[in-house]
């Protein structure tokens, strides 16, 4: 029979795309058989768009319709890309743009037009030329979002839109923007939004020149700086990185990027949480993802060029390398890889803009990568992801491989060598399963790029070692390819095929040999993971023998060496086959469990699938598949006729071996359709045979039906053109099956009609048939060869698809009348039994779904829609993607509404049945979403179609190539044909109702899992047609009505309420229905309906009503009217042409809107009514007021005003809440508003010095100043306070502020009825006692600070100024609970301070002298009984009172503060707390910090409990917040009182307290001294009794605290908060410091006992913390970079302590790890080797030990070189007579072996010489000598044998000696 495919020529396809000038878009449409209709199609559609957007915002129809027709835009465009011209693409962009920034814009249509926009400017190609934009209103909406008032929106949902929208901002507009962003610029408090708004707004893509006249050239310098200067932590910054990347890459030649290396590739190292000793991470180091990614792509864009980056990857890669090697895996290795990943993706994408695309990177061509970077690049990357190869975390296992993958593609020739290697030997390497498996993966991965190697450059790297002439070598004899062998297959031949072999192809032929070998069903893993890698293979290569290709055809010399090996490629598809075979029955057997088990039969657990054998099972049938796809037919027939014989003389009882030969025979009848009629004559001839009557009456089969009735399932999934030759033998194959009882065999017939059905009415790919047309051509007319991994461009493409036919269309009508419409007809008439029904429609089922493009919808008028004037955002067009029919009944009706009055019988006949039926009712529920669908029927197939793409996609592509394999062509035209599939819905109309209703029906039902189902595919039908949620209100509430409604009825109804969102995201008049009806239903008694109910309740409590928006945007309105004339407005647009029809729509709509208003008016009375009768339920009380509140919110009218008044003093505590929360929210919304006035800005400063922040002369007047401050009228009245930090380093032009006091700061209009209620209730007396004494009562055991109070204290002193007697009632409360020692007062009190503090603001300045001359006086008197209890709710007022407005506003407290620390205070604790009343930390309060710290400093010789260090401590540190704040500025400009003094003064302070204490002097003892040290002579001179009596002397003082140990223990822990908060490593006096805190640092656990106590144990945990924990890995500049280097190296030849000294080696470590950068200039990495010399030759054996783990730190991060130097220095020491300096030169001798773990150098060779050399009495020189060549001897194991050649027979024979075992030592 003649292939009945339609082949389809892309050529034509692209050429009318190319005609149209579309821009980016989907160009595989071309592939689609139906291409041109669909192009109609679309250009319908997008003018529906058009039409919808452009009418939805001239109708002012906002929502639905406007929010809908953005959605259908940004769907169209992400489905099918830019399908339109460039002017249309600006024209949308503009469009959305102006929605976009509409002021008062609706919060959802802002987020629905920020993912549009992103859509319509991604890759858009757009820049300012064509389209420009004005960047004010995003830059509005953006801070408002993110950092203003503006709650409803959530800037991270904007910020890809806004980042992509700056592109559109002309370049002469960029001093604007970042004037504008400056203003932000204040470090600590606002930097983290100057860069997010620097890095959203800034433009980059312009010139270089216009970037130094407008653009980088502005900001550059201040954006470095301000990234550089973050030293620490996690301050600011993160971001900034891809800000400097992408100038660099579009800009290379703006400036010389070379001085930033050292900085950018130290924070690389850092952020990627490396760490050279255990548990030791650099914690002051930045580590995020987007750092990271931010980093990899400023490396790449200076990658490169006349002053290239290369250098330092190379030195950044050397210390990476050591730790990706599996026995070091650990956390760092994700983050590494995360690094690796966006290295190599951003190298993948400039290579491809700057060789690939059309539009190349826009730069001078000396800036472009060479193929000589590439290389260099390349070997720097590989040697580390070689070892990630290995990683064990599942986490990151998956990622090498991908990695090497792109490596692999941007310069194989460096790649396969070593992967080759590594893939040889793992296979060979038989006890390593982790290693085989993983370098399999990483096969998977190369398996494309290896096959598409075919070119031979230079700069290829050979495979070290000959294995294809190994594999020829080990060979069995026995083997089917020896014939093939290149011995026998160079016979005749004119050349050697091994000399011609020129690329890495021909290994190929041999890992695929390996690979078959692997087959092992021992090893379920491994088997999967070799049987994926052949199907790959084959997938990539034509499977036939095309040796004779030499004969025809001029070939290069690699290919005729290819041809000839060809000659396998049969043999070794046949041992594949035969291997999976051999699988299948290994698995057919199993042992018994016990004796009454039957071995592997099919009810035998220990047979059924598990997670491993379902992805064998997978994996086999891909491999089938690509068999016999990709081979020709006489290699096809061979193996199809192996197989029939195979399941002709077998036959399984497992269940598992059945199901799997069963699938891989559906495989490759598939695949080979002509072999099919042979396998189904064998099935049904016994099918015939085995179902006998009695067997067809049964409800199991017994084994041999069970496995024909397998494999006739399997031949049933055979192509359509198997349907229609051979329908005889497919309906009787399927008859047989559905007319047996067995629920296995009838499923088994119902899944053949689908699988008949779907072939025979659906589109799809047949690229089977068309492949095996090309296999078989003569091999004079194609060399296959070069189809190995070839890549074509898609106007080359050429494919097969499955159109419906005629004769297709008459065996799906035979098909239709022998199996449903009797069915459908008997279970119609006739009262059937349960399992007859289930059979039914089961059966039914299977053939609607498969068949459903049969059956038409049946006419139907449209159900209108209530919510929207316009049509819908879907329009009514045919969808080309589907083939439909019009099958009717033979009574003419049709079958989907035949099938509709059918299910309605079957469910009334199911609810008054005595049995259950809920099985059946299940399958309805499914069937009835699918009577809805004409199309959604196939989204599981549009699912397997996408997962099968990005399968293909992932293995069958070249990462930096344009053009794609056919293979993932057909992948990526299938999906797009399913997607056109599924992609639109028809017409909600009356038959969808009635089907809806059905639905609803069935989500009451009585049974759980048929509520379950039915209630899935209700919302599914919900989400699809919103229309249809109202539609059906009325079917749920009569349930809740009828008092006879059943407890599971009303479960349902009230989950689809629930989960459907009914009650609160519904019309008026629906939400009316349903609160009533939630309100006025019957008790509930469940408790599964209470947490239903209880969930609807919390549903309403959340919800937000939409605060009414103003539309006026002329812009916008003038843009759509230019717009609109432009339009066709043809089909349901043409209306609108029409101005009587417009006048109409606004007409309508003005009494929809007036209908709404209404409505909301009826709903609130409803609730009020409710609300006031006494027949409420608690609970129904407790929803009604939540529903009253949340319908109005701030409109809330009077009498919902005065429920709540009411309820602030109810006896149930979560009434009084609610209603507080409430008031509060209403007061807030409806808040009096203030008088404001522009304040023009000073001008900066222009001082010489840059980049200055903080406290300035033009600035000083905001500063908090105790000699000016506003405490005259005179001085409050001219006084303009700011609640932001303004000024901090540029001023705006200007800031709106309250006027000055001196006039009316509020406008306070008349008092509206609720303000009077409101007014008249807090001016009640007894209500105002009641209320606080509820609060009280409620503070008792409540320690959080409740914000109602709060906001309701604070609203109801600004709303209401003229109440004197709200007022008096605070403010006299508050002071009587300032009197308070209660804690209940107390913290009752925060609250009522707060709201004063913050309320009264705007009153006059006597008044608030007055008031703040009690309160400020009591508060202070009250910190002096403060309970500790209550601190916290004060801390936390106190914080928010200051830190929101203008510390001047509160003088009065502060400076009472002030006077309250100089005064003695009860206890420590009191003291303590005074110091942190005043948190001081804002650049404006240099004046007031510089007083508490003096106070601070002044209590801390007294301060001898930890809370008081603590405080005086945090009082210091914020000194060095407040430097940061005041970035460069020194103070010499303004008077003293604003001097702030520097961290090395208060330092210099400390230091110079510290006495005797703190060993100031080198030799001095301490208490680390340890009993070792003791017994050496000191070389300070100091005799050993002195040593011991000081030491005594320090253990037997007396318990007075000694001051000089305060200061310390205060010094420390300022440092430790130091570096936890500031941002800044380094000053001259923590490096003059280091010494005396190093002497206290003690890692070891054993501390030094005096007395049976530890001594001073905080002190060395504490110094320990900081020495080790914190300034190790402390960023070093160049600034310090020598001093505290000298410093650190003196602190090793100063000390006598030999702990010390171990703890200088273990801090020089990280140090010189984490800056190797900076510290290998100039002569520093000469003074670390010197002091790893001398340390090494130390006399106390732990220096030593300690010296040599330094070096091999060093030498293994390239620190330390193994040089001349050091190996003559080693050699020199050997000589010695010491045995210190011969143990120090084995331990270096170690050290350099332990440095070379898994390579051999040539200067290694005679060190380990030396080593086996060493013979010494002494036991631990003999010891360590023998450790070090053990260990090297255990890392080289797995080469050990390249290893022994370069190290020669004799050396080796002297390791091995000297690690041999002595048994008789």
């Amino acid at each position: 029979m003649k292939p009945s495919f339609v082949v389809v020529d892309a050529s034509g396809g692209v050429e009318r795309e190319v005609a149209r000038k579309f821009l980016r878009h989907e160009k595989k449409l071309a592939l689609l058989p139906y291409h041109e209709v669909l192009c109609s199609e679309l250009d319908t559609r997008f003018e529906h768009i058009k039409h919808g957007l452009v009418i939805a915002v001239l109708m002012n129809e906002q929502r639905p319709a406007l929010r809908n027709f953005i959605f259908a835009l940004k769907t169209f465009v992400s489905t099918y890309g830019f399908r339109f011209t460039r002017e249309e693409l600006i024209q949308l962009i503009k469009l959305v743009y102006l929605v976009f920034v509409r002021k008062d814009q609706w919060a959802d249509i802002i987020i629905y037009a920020a993912k549009a926009l992103e859509d319509l400017t991604n890759k858009s190609y757009l820049t300012y030329k064509e389209l420009e934009l004005d960047w004010m209103p995003v830059y509005e909406l953006y801070y408002g979002a993110s950092y203003g008032k503006l709650e409803e929106v959530e800037g991270k949902n904007l910020r890809n839109a806004v980042f992509r929208l700056k592109r559109f901002y002309k370049p002469s507009e960029s001093p604007k923007i970042w004037d504008k962003i400056q203003v932000h610029l204040s470090p600590v408090y606002s930097t983290k939004e100057f860069c997010d708004l620097a890095l959203l707004f800034l433009p980059i893509r312009m010139s270089t020149d216009e970037h130094k006249k407008y653009g980088a050239g502005l900001w550059f310098d201040t954006m470095w700086k301000m990234f550089e200067v973050v030293e620490m932590g996690d301050k600011w910054g993160t971001e900034l990185p891809n800000l400097f990347a992408t100038l660099a890459y579009n800009n290379p030649d703006f400036m010389d990027w070379s001085p930033l290396y050292d900085t950018v590739f130290t924070r690389s190292v850092r952020a990627m949480g490396l760490s050279i000793r255990e548990s030791k991470i650099p914690i002051q180091s930045t580590i995020s993802a987007e750092l990271l990614g931010g980093l990899a792509r400023m490396i790449i864009a200076t990658l490169g060029g006349p002053r290239g980056c290369q250098r330092h990857l190379e030195r950044m890669m050397k210390l990476v390398e050591p730790f990706m090697h599996p026995s070091n895996e650990s956390s760092h290795t994700l983050l590494v890889l995360v690094f690796l990943q966006n290295l190599l993706q951003e190298m993948v994408n400039r290579y491809k803009e700057e060789r690939v695309k059309k539009n190349k990177r826009k730069v001078p061509q000396t800036y472009y990568l060479t193929d000589d970077d590439i290389v260099k690049f390349t070997d720097t990357i590989l040697p580390s992801l070689l070892y990630a190869l290995y990683a064990k975390d599942s986490a990151t296992s998956k990622t090498p491989p991908k990695l090497v993958m792109i490596l692999c593609a941007l310069c194989p020739g460096r790649v396969l060598p070593k992967v080759l290697e590594h893939i040889y030997s793992a296979i060979f390497a038989v006890d390593e399963p982790h290693r085989l498996t993983q370098t399999l993966n990483c096969l998977f991965e190369l398996v494309f790029l290896i096959a598409e190697d075919n070119t031979s450059n230079p700069q290829r790297s050979p495979v070290e070692k000959n294995w294809i002439s190994k594999m020829e070598e080990i060979r069995s004899p026995n083997s089917p390819i020896e014939k093939y062998s290149l011995s026998k297959l160079n016979r005749g031949l004119e050349f050697n095929i091994e000399d011609y072999i020129k690329t890495y192809r021909c290994h190929l032929f041999y890992i695929l040999e390996m690979l078959i070998e692997a087959i092992d069903i021992n090893d379920v893993n491994k088997a999967n993971i070799a049987i994926q890698n052949i199907t790959l293979i084959f997938y990539v290569l034509p499977i036939l023998d095309y040796s004779d290709c030499i004969k025809y055809h001029d070939l290069t010399e690699d290919e005729k060496a290819l041809c000839k090996l060809s000659a396998r490629l049969p043999i070794l598809a046949e041992m594949a086959l035969d291997r999976m075979l051999d699988i299948i029955q290994c698995l057919s057997v199993t042992a018994p469990k016990d004796s009454s088990s039957v071995i592997g039969s099919f009810k035998d657990l220990a047979t059924k699938e598990g997670s491993e054998e379902k992805v064998l099972k997978k994996a086999i049938d891909r491999c089938v598949a690509a068999i016999f796809k990709n081979a020709d037919d006489h290699i096809t027939s061979k193996l199809g006729h192996k197989m029939l014989l195979f399941v002709k003389t077998n036959q399984f009882e497992s269940s598992l071996a059945t199901d799997m030969i069963a699938s891989m025979m559906a495989s490759m009848t598939y695949e080979l359709p002509s072999i099919w009629i042979s396998f189904a004559e064998h099935v049904l001839r016994n099918l015939r045979i085995v179902l006998t009557p009695d067997v067809m009456q049964a409800e199991d089969l017994d084994v041999s039906a069970s496995w024909f009735v397998s494999l006739a399932s399997s031949l049933l999934s055979t192509t359509s053109e198997n349907y229609i030759q051979y329908k005889d033998i497919c309906f009787e194959m399927i008859d047989l099956l559905v007319k047996c009882k067995s629920k296995v065999a009838y499923i088994s017939g119902a899944q053949g009609l689908w699988n008949s059905l779907y072939r025979l009415s659906r589109v799809y790919p047949e690229s089977s048939r068309y492949m095996a047309l090309k296999l078989n051509r003569p091999l004079k007319e194609w060399v296959p060869i070069r189809e190995w991994s070839r890549l074509y461009k898609l106007s080359e493409i050429k494919m097969a698809w499955h159109i419906p036919n005629e004769r297709g269309k008459a065996v799906i009508e035979e098909i239709l009348r022998k199996f449903l419409f009797p069915i459908m007809d008997e279970i119609k008439t006739v009262h059937v039994d349960r399992e007859r029904l289930k059979k039914a429609f089961t059966i039914m089922n299977s053939v609607f779904t498969g068949g459903a493009t049969c059956f038409s919808m049946p006419p139907s008028p449209l159900h209108p829609s209530p919510n929207t004037l316009l049509p819908w955002f879907n329009p009514n067009i045919p969808n080309s993607a589907v083939y439909k029919m019009d099958v009717r009944h033979p009574n003419g009706k049709n079958v989907r509404e035949f099938l509709i009055e059918l299910i309605e019988k079957i469910i009334n006949r199911t609810e008054t049945s005595q049995r259950e039926h809920s099985q059946v009712l299940v399958t309805i529920c499914s069937l009835l979403h699918y009577i809805l669908h004409t199309n959604y029927i196939d989204s599981s197939e549009l699912l397997t179609a996408t997962e099968e793409q990005n399968e293909i996609f992932a293995y069958l592509t070249d990462p930096i190539k344009r053009e794609l394999p056919a293979y993932v062509y057909g992948a990526m035209a299938y999906v797009c044909h399913m997607k056109n599939a599924t992609a639109t819905s028809t017409p909600f109309t009356e038959f969808h109702l009635r089907v809806t209703r059905l639905l609803v029906r069935l989500s009451l039902n009585v049974y759980p899992e048929v509520r379950l189902a039915a209630q899935t595919e209700l919302f599914l039908v919900f989400a699809e047609y919103t229309i249809s949620r109202e539609a059906i209100v009325d079917s749920i509430i009569s349930v809740l009505a009828d008092k006879n409604s059943t407890k599971e009825k009303i479960k349902g109804a009230l989950i689809v309420i629930w989960k459907s969102k009914l009650a609160i995201s519904s019309t008026t008049q629906t939400r009316i229905k349903i609160w009533q009806a939630l309100l006025e239903m019957k008790a509930l008694e469940m408790h599964a309906l209470l947490e239903v109910y209880e969930e609807i309740c919390n549903q309403i409590g959340s919800m937000q009503m939409p605060s009414q928006k103003h539309y006026e945007c002329k812009q916008l309105m003038a843009y759509c009217d230019k717009m609109f004339e432009k339009l066709h407005k043809t089909g349901e647009w043409v209306k609108f042409n029409s101005k009587d029809y417009v006048e109409m729509t606004f007409k309508k709509k003005a009494e929809r809107k007036k209908e709404n208003k209404r409505q909301q008016g009826m709903l609130v009375n409803m609730l009020l009514n409710q609300f006031g009768s006494k027949d409420l339920l608690h609970t129904r009380l407790k929803l009604c007021r939540t529903m009253l509140w949340r319908c109005q919110m701030d409109e809330a009218g009077l009498e919902t005003i005065k429920i709540l008044l009411s309820k602030l003093t109810d006896e149930e505590q979560i009434y009084r809440e609610k209603s507080a929360e409430e008031l509060a929210y209403w007061l807030k919304k409806n808040k009096v508003r203030t008088v404001r006035m522009d304040w023009k800005c000073p001008k900066n400063v222009q001082g010489k010095i840059p980049l200055r922040c903080g406290i300035r002369p033009d600035n000083m007047n905001l500063a908090y100043d105790s000699e000016n401050l506003p405490n005259t009228e005179e001085k409050w009245n001219n006084t303009v306070f700011f609640s932001k930090q303004f000024g901090c380093y540029k001023w705006p032009e200007s800031i709106s502020v309250v006027v000055f006091a001196k006039q009316p700061q509020i406008k306070r209009p008349e008092l509206n009825e609720c303000e009077k209620a409101i007014v008249a209730t807090f001016e009640d007396p007894q209500m105002f006692c009641s209320w606080i004494k509820l609060l009280l009562i409620e503070k008792k055991d409540l320690p959080e600070l409740k914000e109602s109070t709060v906001w309701i204290v604070k609203y109801l002193l600004r709303n209401f100024p003229d109440s004197t007697v709200i007022f008096q009632s605070f403010t006299k409360t508050l002071l009587e609970l300032l009197k308070s020692r209660q804690r209940a007062h107390q913290r009752l009190a925060a609250e009522l301070f707060a709201g004063i503090a913050m309320g009264t603001k705007y009153r006059g300045f006597k008044v608030l002298n007055d008031l703040w001359t009690k309160l400020s006086h009591a508060v202070d008197l009250m910190y002096d009984y403060m309970n500790a209890d209550a601190y916290n709710s004060w801390s936390v007022v106190l914080t928010q009172v200051l830190h929101r407005d203008d510390t001047r506003r509160y003088w009065w407290l502060i400076e009472e503060f002030l006077k309250g620390m100089n005064r003695r205070a009860p206890t420590a604790w009191h003291r303590a707390i005074r110091l942190l009343a005043l948190t001081a930390d804002q650049w404006r309060e240099v004046e007031t910090r510089r007083r508490i710290c003096e106070i601070a400093w002044r209590k801390l010789p007294k301060a001898k409990i930890e809370t008081q260090r603590v405080a005086i401590s945090i009082a210091l540190k914020n000194i060095c917040v407040l430097l940061d704040a005041n970035m460069n500025n020194n103070f010499k400009d303004l008077p003293k009182r604003f001097n702030l003094e520097s961290v090395d003064y208060w330092l210099q302070r400390f230091e110079n307290n510290l006495g005797e204490s703190a060993s100031t002097k080198s030799g001095q003892s301490s208490a680390q001294a340890s009993e070792t040290s003791l017994t050496q002579v000191n070389p300070t001179g100091i005799s050993l009794s002195e040593v011991i009596g000081k030491l005594e002397a320090v253990a037997s003082a007396t318990t007075v605290v000694d001051k000089s140990q305060i200061y310390l223990r205060t010094l420390l822990e300022f440092l430790l908060q130091y570096y936890e908060n500031c941002i800044t490593c380094l000053t001259p006096s923590i490096i003059s410091l280091f010494p005396v805190l190093l002497e206290y640092a003690n890692e070891d656990d054993a501390e030094y006992v005096l007395s049976g106590s530890l001594k001073d144990m905080d002190i060395k945990l504490s110094a320990n913390t900081l020495i080790h924990d914190y300034m190790s890995s402390l960023l070093l500049t160049p600034k310090f970079a020598d001093s505290f280097l000298n410093v650190v190296t003196q602190s090793f030849y100063t000390t006598y302590l030999w702990r010390v000294k171990v703890s200088v080696l273990k801090f020089i470590q990280i140090l010189v790890f984490s800056n190797i950068y900076e510290l290998e200039k100039e002569a520093r990495p000469s003074k670390v080797s010197r002091l790893i010399f001398d340390a090494i030759i130390d006399h106390q054996m732990e220096v030593r030990m300690e010296a040599s783990r330094a070096m091999l730190t060093l030498i293994l991060c390239d620190y330390m070189k193994l040089d001349k130097e050091l190996t003559n220095y080693l050699n020199g020491l050997m000589k010695s007579k010491s045995t210190a300096a011969l143990h120090g030169a084995i331990l270096g001798m170690a050290a350099v072996v332990r440095a070379h773990p898994f390579s051999t150098p040539p200067a290694v060779k005679p060190v380990l010489r030396a080593l086996c050399g060493v013979t010494s009495h002494s036991a631990e020189l003999q010891k360590t000598a023998t450790t070090a060549l053990r260990e090297f001897r255990r890392t080289h194991r797995e080469n050990w044998e390249n290893t022994a050649q370069l190290l020669g027979s004799d050396l080796v024979f002297k390791i091995e000696n000297a690690i041999a075992p002595l048994y008789y030592a």
